[in-house]
């Protein structure tokens, strides 16, 4: 946490990640809700999230090209205030008493387009403003803010919900997406210039290229992606068990993302404040593992309070496991590469909203719980897969990649 204190251009982006995280966390609150109040169908949960995640995945691997070829202020910026505009003309449609499904699912497809683009810059330009030595302590850093805005956000908006309409939380969202751009403006000092010697086609073969021929990146990358779309397919079906298996309301939406964050902030917490982690690809493991774990004890739970506990734990292994992820993906690529790789971890993320597709047609026809506990199983089945030679697929590499 001292980076907040000591580094002024890492506040600018750690203050971005921040207000992009609050309009994130709003929108996973509410988009589900509101499609169950439009549809009354898991199905229908699900494909809503799906929405997002197929605009993610297709949109992703492009937008890491601009990435390494334009400011990536710049796409930050144009980006979030797209975000903003479709969150107010949501607002305004549900105001209006005009929305339909369709119209959710257009919008989400084009906010979840608009999120493809800033994925990879956001989390480039994080090795932009600090060193590498300080990459991992930068990402908890980041993720401790996102936790305590996760902790606060989710319930804000679930209770405002319940209490008032639910086009308010849009216009929420709309003002946190905003007010990005706003922040951005006190980013100076950044080297912007990027020599280009290559058409966007064939900087996007070389990154697909260096993806799945380098073993390590591409190690990491499919256990990103295992983990994103069967890990974080839980998000799409939490309106449907807290409503038809933990009798609650909007509210209880808020509070599972909210003690999700919980979670996190205490694993990164500690991440961010312990001396240097040698081992990280045995944290990640261990983070992995628990993640899928924790998921199916949550799947079993018919109680409301243990399933915020087990919620927490989720967090908790998840925060340790993608902390890891991140900074192992980061440190370990050229720094011409890195937007490029970055966009296959928003193309992952893209798999998580993707796999409303399946958590949907499952809990249609065998109930959430059991499309939760696939998942969680799919992810300890992996993880203890990757227990085996982890040294040797990520440490060796990793030290032979930074040293170039």
């Amino acid at each position: 946490m001292r980076l907040l204190f000591s580094h002024r251009r890492f506040r600018f982006v750690w203050l971005v990640n921040i207000c992009d995280e609050a309009g994130l966390l709003v929108y996973f609150t509410v988009q589900g809700w509101l499609a169950l109040l439009l549809t009354d169908s898991a199905f229908w949960v699900g494909v809503t999230a799906a929405m997002n995640g197929m605009a993610l995945m297709s949109f992703s691997l492009i937008s890491g090209v601009l990435a390494d070829r334009v400011d990536r202020r710049v796409v930050l910026s144009v980006s979030m205030a797209v975000q903003a505009s479709l969150a107010f003309a949501t607002a305004m449609l549900i105001f209006t008493g005009r929305i339909e499904l369709w119209h959710l699912l257009v919008m989400t497809f084009l906010r979840g387009s608009a999120g493809a683009v800033k994925l990879p810059s956001r989390m480039a330009i994080l090795l932009d403003v600090v060193e590498r030595r300080d990459l991992l302590k930068a990402t908890a850093t980041n993720y401790v803010g996102m936790s305590i805005t996760g902790i606060i956000i989710p319930t804000v908006a679930g209770l405002v919900v319940q209490s008032t309409d639910i086009a308010w939380a849009y216009i929420l969202m709309g003002v946190a997406w905003a007010l990005g751009p706003v922040t951005l403006i006190g980013l100076r000092g950044l080297k912007v210039a990027k020599e280009i010697t290559s058409s966007p086609f064939q900087d996007f073969k070389q990154g697909v290229s260096y993806v799945f021929t380098t073993a390590h990146v591409r190690a990491l990358v499919v256990m990103v992606f295992l983990g994103d779309f069967f890990g974080w397919g839980v998000e799409a079906m939490l309106p449907v068990m807290v409503r038809d298996v933990l009798d609650g309301g909007p509210a209880g939406v808020g509070y599972m993302f909210s003690a999700i964050n919980v979670g996190i902030l205490v694993s990164t917490l500690v991440i961010a404040n312990v001396a240097e982690i040698k081992n990280k690809p045995a944290l990640m493991v261990a983070g992995y593992i628990g993640f899928g774990g924790c998921l199916i004890l949550f799947a079993m739970s018919p109680w409301l309070i243990l399933s915020l506990v087990l919620m927490s734990l989720v967090g908790l292994s998840a925060g340790a496991a993608e902390t890891s992820m991140d900074t192992l993906l980061q440190t370990t690529v050229p720094d011409k590469m890195r937007g490029r790789v970055m966009s296959f971890r928003a193309f992952s993320i893209g798999a998580s909203g993707s796999s409303g597709f399946y958590t949907g047609g499952v809990a249609l026809f065998f109930g959430a719980p059991i499309a939760i506990a696939i998942g969680g199983g799919m992810l300890v089945l992996n993880g203890i897969r990757m227990i085996r030679g982890v040294a040797r697929v990520f440490l060796e590499p990793a030290s032979e990649s930074a040293s170039k």
